[in-house]
Formats: C-alpha cells, sequence, structure tokens
C-alpha cells in the first residue's frame, strides 16, 4: 500500500488547559462550518445500580442549558444562528456537542461552556426527560428485537457487572433530581476529557475562545470511573424465552464474550466476524441460512467492543416451528468457521471492505471529529488511521485464523428467543436448562 492511498489528517493544534481539558483543533477550509464536542471518559457504566439511565438523564439535562437562562431562551439563542447540539452516551464515554456555521463559533462556544459548567438542572426539565425515556422504553415492548437485545445483554453480562445493567421502567423512575445533580457533581469535570473542533476557523482565534470559556471551570472528577475487565467465559449454556404470545416468529440472539478493543487481535476478529456475518449477502450465514436454505430474511453477526471486552453475537428471526433447525443451522456454521477458519478469497473480501469503511468513516469534517473522539478514547494517536490500510494489508491468513481458534470457538452460548413460549420451549430445551420469562418483566 503506498502512501498515497492512506488518509492523512490535517495538521491538528493541541493543547492542555490548566483543568485537565486536552483541546484538539483541526482547521478545514473547504466549507463555511464547524463541528465542535466534548468527551468525557465516563458512561452508563457509571450508573448507580438500580438507577441505570442516570448518565443519560444528566447529559440530557445539561442540553437543556445554563442556569443563567430558561430552556426556551437557551433553545431560542442556538436556533437564531442555527445551531444544532447533539449528544451521545456509551457504556465508557459520553459526548455533548454542536454544529453550526462558522461565524457563530466565538458567540456559541462561551454559552456551550455554561451550559456545562453551571447547568440549570430543574425538575420539570427532568419530568420531561423522564416521560420521554419511559415511553421509549414503554415502545421497545412492542419490537421482539429490542427486547432479544435487552434479556441477551443482561443474560450474557450478568447484573453483578456494569455491562449486564441495562435500563428499566423501574429505575428510570427512581431517578431523581437530587440523584442528577449527585451525578454531575461526582463525574461531570474537565480533568481527563477532550475537547475537538474541526471546520472552518483560525485556530489561534479559536483557542483563545476556548480558553478563555473555560477558565472559571476548576470542578475535579470525585469518584473515578469504573474499570470493567473482561467478562467471565461461559461454562455453561444459557437459554431464555422470553414469552411474547401475540407473534408468530421468534426473534433469536446468541453469542458469547470476546476480546475488548485494545486486544492485540481486534482487527483479525473484525475481519474474521465480516465474514463470518457481517458481509452481508457475502457472509457464510447469509449464504447458508437464508440463500440456500431459505429460513430467514436476514441473519448477521456483529462484535461490539469496549475496552477490555467484547461480545460476539448473531441475530434473526424464523417461524417459531423453525427456532431449533434455526439455531442448527446457525451451530453448523459457526462451528465449522471455528474449525477450518475463513479462505484466502474471504479474507481478501473482508480486507477490501475494511479499508473501504474507513475510508468512508472520515469523509467530511463530522466524521473527522468521531473519529478524534474514538482515537482518544482507546489512547490512540492519528498514526492508528493513517496507517490502518498498511495494517489491514498484513494481517495474514493464518493470523485470522489463530484469532478465530482462540476468540471464536466458545462451546456454549447464552441464547434469547423472544416468541410464543408454547411453540419453541421444547425444542429449545435440547440444548439446555431453559428460564422463561414474560416480555414485560425486567431483564433481571
Amino acid at each position: 500500500m503506498t502512501n498515497a492511498h492512506r488518509y492523512l489528517f490535517p495538521p491538528i493544534r493541541e493543547d492542555k488547559l490548566p483543568n485537565g481539558l486536552t483541546v484538539l483543533l483541526v482547521e478545514d477550509h473547504e466549507q463555511e462550518g464547524v463541528t465542535f464536542g466534548f468527551q468525557m471518559p465516563i458512561g452508563e457504566f457509571c450508573d448507580p445500580p438500580g438507577f441505570e439511565g442516570t448518565a443519560e438523564i444528566t447529559i440530557g439535562m445539561l442540553l437543556k442549558g445554563p442556569q443563567s437562562l430558561t430552556p426556551e431562551e437557551f433553545a431560542e439563542q442556538l436556533e437564531h444562528v442555527g445551531a444544532a447540539l447533539f449528544s451521545e452516551v456509551g457504556d465508557e464515554h459520553c459526548i455533548i456537542g454542536c454544529k453550526l456555521l462558522s461565524r457563530y463559533s466565538c458567540a456559541v462556544l462561551p454559552i456551550f461552556w455554561e451550559m456545562i459548567r453551571d447547568p440549570g438542572f430543574s425538575d420539570k426539565e427532568l419530568r420531561r426527560i423522564k416521560r420521554e425515556m419511559l415511553t421509549g422504553l414503554q415502545a421497545e415492548t412492542a419490537d421482539p428485537m429490542s427486547i432479544a437485545n435487552r434479556h441477551f445483554t443482561a443474560l450474557l453480562c450478568g447484573q453483578d457487572h456494569p455491562a449486564g445493567r441495562v435500563q428499566t421502567r423501574r429505575s428510570v423512575k427512581g431517578i431523581t433530581l437530587s440523584r442528577v445533580t449527585s451525578f454531575y457533581r461526582t463525574f461531570i469535570a474537565p480533568d481527563d476529557g477532550i475537547f475537538v473542533m474541526t471546520g472552518d476557523f483560525d485556530a489561534d482565534v479559536m483557542l483563545e475562545t476556548v480558553r478563555s470559556s473555560c477558565s472559571g471551570w476548576t470542578a475535579h472528577r470525585t469518584v473515578r470511573p469504573p474499570q470493567c475487565g473482561p467478562l467471565p467465559i461461559l461454562d455453561s449454556t444459557r437459554i431464555r424465552i422470553v414469552d411474547k404470545p401475540d407473534i408468530s416468529q421468534v426473534s433469536l440472539i446468541l453469542g458469547h464474550p470476546v476480546a475488548g478493543e485494545l486486544d492485540e487481535k481486534r482487527n483479525e476478529l473484525a475481519l474474521a466476524n465480516y465474514v463470518m456475518g457481517g458481509g452481508n449477502f457475502s457472509s457464510r450465514l447469509m449464504a447458508h441460512i437464508r440463500s440456500k436454505e431459505g429460513k430467514t430474511y436476514g441473519i448477521s453477526s456483529q462484535i461490539s467492543c469496549n475496552r477490555d471486552f467484547g461480545v460476539f453475537s448473531i441475530a434473526t428471526s424464523t417461524q417459531n416451528s423453525q427456532a431449533k433447525s434455526m439455531l442448527e443451522s446457525i451451530m453448523t456454521v459457526y462451528r465449522d468457521v471455528a474449525s477450518h477458519g475463513v479462505t484466502a478469497d474471504e479474507l481478501a473480501k473482508a480486507k477490501q471492505f475494511a479499508i473501504g469503511n474507513m475510508a468512508f468513516q472520515l469523509e467530511g469534517i463530522v466524521n473527522v471529529t468521531d473519529k478524534l473522539f474514538w482515537l482518544r478514547q482507546f489512547g490512540r494517536g492519528v498514526s492508528y488511521i493513517q496507517n490502518f490500510n498498511d495494517m489491514v494489508d498484513a494481517l495474514s491468513l493464518d493470523s485470522v485464523n489463530a484469532a478465530i481458534r482462540s476468540y471464536l470457538s466458545s462451546p456454549y452460548f447464552a441464547i434469547v428467543a423472544v416468541g410464543k413460549k408454547d411453540a419453541v420451549k421444547t425444542m429449545l430445551a435440547t440444548y439446555g436448562p431453559v428460564r422463561t420469562m414474560h416480555f414485560r418483566d425486567d431483564p433481571w
């Protein structure tokens, strides 16, 4: 791979403020727009047990504006200049940001930082946010795959691991304003935070604006975010049926723990997953189960990763009467890949996709901002992206198949089926003991 094929980041201006905030500024004058955001190393794993949803609600409350303005006044100021706020609350990180025309960035930045360092928390806005979250959780009970995802996470990870503690109506209802303010004072701080701005601006001017806007914010995180180690390896197959009597199909998710984002074999696993089920119609699962056997319209696999652990999962749906044969077909494909690995031709296609997909992820200033956040979240420099094509090209067939033997050869699975209990229980019981729950039950 020649240098001409590598992505090269524009020059990055980096500075560290006295309050611990790292500032990354990337000038790009092709369009009159700016994207900026503030990322903190906290997320849903910081939720107090029994009050899952606290992090999401706290970030939602911040977006209502600073104490000096009503939420309506704050929204009006942003709308007047066409600025749009955005947020993301992950397991181990959260981001608050804004997109706007560059000419208004110096006016919006001070109020953005005021919103974060001096929020106008109120019971009225808390009730509104909780109502929206509760409505969303209620809506999920109508979607079998959403139900399956929640129960799969709880079944695989367990209630003792932060990854296994999911939001419920009960946990959200219990979150009070005092809990939100306590979470804010404990975790929302500039230290170890990252501010990224990309777009049409002068880096010298913008750095001074950020310094001035943040000069009075000296808060410190009083509790370190939890460090979540790898998930325990499964020592038996766990099966849960979530009874939803009003549907004729069964939605299935099955999987097991794998390596995390920082594992040295992470890229090999990504390529292996593309061959297994991440490659749409070119994947083994789609070719065998959809195209050859006609048992489903769609089936896919994915690997979702945190820093120190990941989860491999396969998801599909089929008629209730085919639940057992569907699982048998999935196991056949999985065991074949685990035993024999992938072929050189499959690996070449997976590499081509990975390189092309990375290029797509770097189009536009918004994606560059996202990628810088992602790199810093995992302690990587821009060289990781700039050398990505060469790194992927260099992965050998033996290395990928060795990763499959290490991480995608589990004898046991967590299996969740959402469907009519009476139609699938006997079939699934052949794989091990079955626990049955109602679709309106909490996942624990």
